[in-house]
């Protein structure tokens, strides 16, 4: 069907979502394409083998995609050098490898670049700040490593989505975040790397429409800067675990199998800033694993927006917030603290299909009665001392310890 001539007119190729298998239908000398083609769609296919040295430009490209095949192999120094694609590349969840394609630095009318879930090596090149159109910039769960070109986000003024998670790269965080203004900054993710230094501040001051951000899973340190409530439009900020990268554990027991202990050789320090509770748009706040201390402060004021709050594997103490309890929230994980008290009868229940987690605390007294629906995930025996009968019908039955779980009492706070 190459040889035809319809081809050397055709403006649309787009056979997305299908079964097809084999190779990729190439552009190349000699299937007789033409020079008018504005859009290859290829994505959510079976497509398989590598991409050709022989590839023929096309110069009205908007959009190449080929996301969800099994294309294997590097990007080949020559593929899409010399076509003027002015919207977006799409090489994302395939089984690509090497460095980060060379055209990119040549594609400054380029809008949206995704490399996602890849293969990809080596570093994230200087070139890329020559993209000033740059709209989206994914590279995430790739093996890219290095650091992260300086004041990379400053250089990109259309930047929107920056997503470099679960990679291998290094450095202070605010050598990239650094900004000084960002009007059109929404979604930034850099979770799951080694970057080091503290969480710049700039990033939350200098840009206003932020509306996600994770850092999760780094070697950062120092403390959680409180100009982050300054972000009004803020959704959702993950900060997990944000000295928990495996480059900054220092393993207890060597590299013994089934011993996981570790010490972390970088921290956080002082409590949590209260004015993250009260965000007006905020959905998710999820800060657990940093060993944070103090108390959940009573009186809280709770954005009303709030619903899914993760303060897992910290060191609070004092008991749970009324403010907290008499909330629905979607998931709620205040687990392995060090909180203590008992819970009201009146906690709020957690909707179908939410979560519930409050193990190992220091907890006790009667568990609320509307903990026992069956399709809430709850998670709360272990670690905790509730009162309870015999037969154990005040508990509820879908808790994994269920089981084994041996009743104790209120006393356990006198």
């Amino acid at each position: 069907i190459y040889s035809s001539n319809v081809y050397k007119t055709l403006i649309y190729f787009d056979i997305a979502t299908n079964l097809l298998t084999g190779p990729l239908p190439w552009i190349n000398n000699d299937t007789n394409w033409g020079h008018v083609l504005l859009d290859y769609i290829m994505n959510d296919n079976y497509f398989t083998n590598t991409l050709p040295d022989d590839y023929q430009s096309v110069n009205a490209l908007l959009y190449f995609v080929i996301q969800n095949n099994y294309i294997s192999g590097t990007v080949p120094k020559t593929f899409l050098n010399n076509d003027n694609i002015t919207y977006m590349i799409d090489f994302a969840s395939n089984l690509l490898s090497g460095p980060l394609p060379s055209f990119i630095g040549n594609k400054t009318s380029l809008s949206q670049l995704l490399l996602f879930e890849n293969q990809f090596t080596g570093s994230i090149s200087r070139v890329l700040s020559q993209l000033r159109r740059l709209v989206v910039f994914d590279v995430s769960y790739n093996q890219l490593t290095g650091t992260l070109p300086p004041l990379l986000l400053q250089e990109l003024p259309l930047l929107e989505e920056f997503f470099v998670e679960s990679n291998q790269l290094i450095g202070p965080l605010s050598n990239a975040l650094n900004i000084t203004r960002s009007i059109k900054l929404v979604n930034v993710d850099v979770s799951d790397n080694q970057f080091t230094g503290i969480i710049p501040s700039e990033i939350f001051l200098n840009a206003p429409n932020l509306q996600s951000f994770a850092a999760s899973k780094n070697c950062l340190e120092g403390y959680i800067p409180t100009e982050i409530c300054s972000v009004r439009g803020l959704a959702s900020l993950s900060l997990d675990g944000v000295t928990t990268s495996n480059n900054c554990k220092s393993l207890i027991f060597g590299h013994i199998p089934y011993f996981n202990g570790f010490i972390a050789t970088h921290y956080l320090k002082g409590t949590i800033p209260t004015c993250l509770y009260e965000m007006p748009t905020l959905l998710l706040l999820h800060i657990s694993g940093n060993s944070f201390t103090g108390t959940i402060p009573s009186g809280l004021i709770l954005s009303d927006s709030l619903n899914d709050l993760s303060l897992s594997h910290n060191s609070l103490t004092g008991s749970i917030p009324i403010e907290i309890q008499e909330r629905s929230w979607s998931n709620l994980d205040l687990s392995y603290n060090k909180l203590s008290g008992t819970l009201i009868s009146n906690f709020s229940s957690i909707p179908r299909f939410g979560q519930l987690s409050l193990q190992v605390n220091r907890l006790s007294g009667t568990i609320p009665s509307s903990f026992k629906a069956t399709s809430v995930d709850v998670t709360m025996l272990n670690g905790n001392m509730f009162s309870c009968g015999w037969n154990k019908r005040e508990l509820p039955q879908n808790d994994p310890d269920f089981a084994t779980y041996s009743c104790g009492s209120n006393m356990i706070n006198n």
